[in-house]
């Protein structure tokens, strides 16, 4: 096993959270997002999702960031020519700080 990121940063939150993402419209680079509350993730966190249990719509990638203060959103990047409504679903997130950063 790796370890190379040991030292580097510490887990703020670890666990499954739903979102709820949006409609993201027809046309390539169209966006829908959602959010959720989660306790100690601050701007400039890394965050890291993914679908438990589903794959995501091909051409559709999700990211997180963290959009204020405890608050984690999901965001649907539509690359395809079409709507993109992806359901409500759980996602394992885990919310990552610099261990420099405070």
């Amino acid at each position: 096993m790796s370890r190379q990121f040991q030292g580097v940063f510490r887990t703020i939150f670890s666990g499954k959270v739903t979102f709820d993402i949006s409609n993201a419209a027809t046309g390539s680079g169209t966006f829908g997002s959602a959010t959720a509350s989660v306790p100690g993730a601050a701007i400039g966190d890394f965050v890291l999702l993914a679908n438990v249990a589903a794959a995501t719509t091909a051409g559709a990638p999700i990211f997180g960031e963290v959009s204020a203060a405890n608050t984690v959103r999901a965001v649907l990047l539509n690359n395809s020519a079409g709507a993109v409504d992806q359901a409500s679903a759980l996602y394992s997130v885990v919310v990552l700080r610099r261990i420099d950063n405070g």
